[in-house]
């Protein structure tokens, strides 16, 4: 199979089991009308469309071969309540839809968790619930874009307190002094930016850390790393992937409260499928708001092993954003009035 290096993702089509069968709404990739049917088919025919999928569960399928050689896809299968059927079974359990990846890219398969986390997410944010919600053609249009960092061809990775390097999709989620690991397949360039003040030392440390990364990729020898620490070139660089956070969250993440504030409402600000961590710290803050509790950073620091400083710098944009505007920080403690 050939290999293409310019993106993770070449495409996607959403199919559902309609009471007659298998159906596709939506088609973004390469392949034809009729050569995308025929992932529909033989795809949920192979995994059954017996099989039990508990709500809000996504299970992924794959990679299997498509008509069309070089691509491959993945399929995340997933259940919606059926709005409108005559099939008992489907009113029962729910309508079978199927987020088809369509990639040459045998990477992909690295990347099945973060694809799920953004199926999720996307499933939230327009409020997708039943399969009419998904038959929008607007709304299908967005969910599309919501890939197209995937299919950049630039995978975006930072490196956390303890030194790994872990994959992102929203740079909002990543404390603004966490160095960060750009890798464009398509120059075979890896961009280390730093984006604090950093010794000698610590540089060479964090470049030791990503060479021990690229080592380990396919075809890691060919990316050459060059080290950024000048602001101006980290901003254009961000920008020019589409990687930027602008100030003005109204759109998706900015949550006003009222009197409570929800599991939801959190899960949604993070703009993540929910990671024990950040479930955590989520389940923490809402306790902390319900009963006006006092919330201390340094034991949930302890409890999650995220940093005293990350955990500073979100309550500070919690508040700053007015997500949490009866809140206040003094020294360690988060407080509300």
């Amino acid at each position: 199979m050939s290999q293409d290096n310019s993106g993770l993702i070449d495409g996607i089509i959403i199919s559902l089991f309609e009471d007659f069968g298998p159906s596709n709404i939506f088609n973004s990739s390469p392949l034809s009308h009729v050569e995308a049917l025929n992932v529909a088919v033989k795809g949920m025919t192979t995994l059954g469309t017996e099989t039990a999928i508990e709500k809000g569960e996504i299970r992924s399928y794959g990679p299997i071969p498509t008509p069309r050689d070089p691509y491959i896809t993945i399929g995340f299968f997933l259940t919606l309540d059926a709005l409108h059927s005559e099939d008992a079974r489907i009113i029962r359990t729910g309508r079978l839809v199927v987020f088809w990846i369509i990639t040459r890219s045998n990477k992909t398969v690295s990347y099945i968790s973060l694809i799920k986390q953004t199926i999720r997410r996307i499933l939230r944010i327009y409020k997708i619930k039943t399969d009419e919600d998904l038959r929008n053609e607007d709304v299908l249009l967005k969910i599309n874009s919501k890939f197209k960092i995937i299919e950049t061809g630039v995978e975006p990775y930072y490196l956390t307190p303890e030194k790994n390097v872990e994959p992102f999709i929203n740079l909002a989620l990543v404390s603004d002094q966490a160095p960060l690991v750009i890798i464009d397949n398509n120059s075979k360039k890896i961009d280390l930016l730093i984006r604090e003040k950093t010794t000698p030392g610590q540089k060479m440390d964090y470049i030791r850390i990503v060479n021990e990364f690229k080592n380990k990729m396919p075809k890691g020898a060919l990316y050459k790393v060059e080290a950024i620490t000048e602001s101006f070139t980290i901003q254009r660089i961000l920008s020019k992937e589409g990687l930027i956070v602008h100030q003005d969250y109204s759109d998706h993440l900015r949550i006003r409260l009222t009197d409570k504030i929800s599991f939801d409402e959190i899960n949604e600000f993070l703009d993540h499928q929910l990671t024990p961590v950040r479930d955590k710290i989520a389940s923490n803050i809402i306790q902390a708001f319900d009963k006006k509790m006092t919330l201390d950073l340094n034991e949930l620091a302890l409890q999650t092993g995220l940093s005293e400083k990350f955990l500073h710098e979100l309550m500070e944009y919690l508040i700053k954003s007015n997500i949490l505007p009866k809140a206040i920080m003094e020294n360690d403690i988060l407080r509300f009035n």
